[in-house]
């Protein structure tokens, strides 16, 4: 990723966490840390109008987890957390701006992580390896483009699923093997 997007390393000249208040005129965010897509995740909330930029907690179809620092554990916690603070408004990196019954949409957006593992848990009735889960294409369904960025990522969240599934007892593994319990 660093060189396909041209990233460049950097040293921070600031940092905030969740304890700094930024005060901008009669605007005030504050920092919700917010672990789960990725180590360092933050959202920002603005109490008085009880609006939440979310950022990658987008409440898309497409919940992202596919980071190796990222956590399914950590997300739903994320995820729970945003919702406790009842926004009234949700302003997202890929969705843009959600104000229908918020919660529900929190609600929702955790539901399709639950349903990937279900998905992954029934292709494993033979048991697969995850290279032969990635063939499958259980989360992106095909890779149109960056094929190799995209497949890391199915790895990567499939992996994580797999991890989750056996912790649940709901999974065995056997060499490279995955095989339902």
């Amino acid at each position: 990723m660093k060189n396909l997007w041209r990233f460049r390393d950097c040293r921070p000249t600031e940092s905030y966490n969740e304890g700094t208040v930024f005060g901008l005129g009669k605007t005030t965010l504050v920092p919700i840390y917010t672990p789960g897509h990725s180590k360092d995740h933050y959202c920002l909330y603005e109490p008085n109008e009880g609006i939440l930029f979310s950022f990658d907690y987008d409440l898309t179809l497409f919940p992202w987890y596919g980071l190796r620092e990222s956590s399914i554990p950590e997300f739903k916690k994320s995820v729970e957390r945003l919702k406790a603070l009842s926004p009234k408004m949700v302003v997202s990196s890929h969705r843009g701006i959600v104000t229908g019954d918020i919660a529900t949409e929190f609600d929702r957006f955790c539901r399709r992580i639950d349903a990937r593992g279900e998905k992954i848990l029934s292709l494993l009735d033979t048991g697969k390896t995850i290279e032969q889960l990635v063939e499958l294409a259980p989360i992106y369904g095909s890779f149109p483009y960056m094929e190799p960025l995209f497949r890391f990522w199915e790895a990567e969240i499939i992996g994580k699923h797999l991890k989750q599934l056996e912790t649940d007892g709901r999974v065995k593994r056997h060499g490279n093997l995955y095989i339902k319990s």
